[in-house]
């Protein structure tokens, strides 16, 4: 694999979803939100993604969507 990127995007949630066990839900200025961090090879094509709260920045998970690729 010569090239990988990595992108987040952030997703609304709803104003009822907060409270909810076990998702990755965080409330910031803009809302409650969480954070889909995507790996794609040099074509754009998916290689794997991991969800997380809203505020998590994508430096934090880079060593794991890269690991095994």
């Amino acid at each position: 694999m010569e090239w990988i990127f990595i992108d987040g995007s952030h997703v609304r949630a709803h104003q009822h979803s907060a409270g909810i066990a076990n998702q990755s839900i965080s409330k910031s200025v803009g809302g409650n939100s969480s954070k889909i961090h995507l790996i794609v090879d040099a074509h754009g094509n998916p290689i794997d993604f991991i969800i997380t709260d809203g505020t998590t920045h994508d430096v934090k998970v880079a060593p794991d969507l890269t690991h095994q690729h």
